[in-house]
């Protein structure tokens, strides 16, 4: 019984610490993306640029940010995908 106890114990460790690489990432890589987010706003002939719209300051999680790769074992953002900001081919990042 004890054993079972275990188990279940270790394996919703593993996967409380698994979500928890998926969706958080390093706070300055974090900022470094609001920062970029700014100035891409700041250069653009859109102001609004509705792609990034869900890259914000309340929200912490920027490995669940659109098009934005994260490492899920070190939270490192390890890919950008700006290749075109229109809405037509916007990526999921993960």
């Amino acid at each position: 019984m004890s054993s079972t106890k275990s188990m279940v114990f270790v394996l919703t460790w593993m996967i409380l610490m698994m979500m928890q690489g998926c969706i958080s990432c390093i706070e300055s890589e974090r900022q470094g993306l609001l920062d970029l987010k700014a100035y891409l706003i700041s250069v653009s002939t859109d102001p609004h640029l509705n792609i990034l719209q869900g890259w914000s300051s309340g929200n912490h999680s920027c490995c669940s940010w659109r098009r934005v790769k994260c490492n899920v074992t070190s939270k490192h953002v390890i890919g950008l995908s700006l290749g075109s900001l229109d809405d037509s081919d916007s990526p999921q990042g993960g």
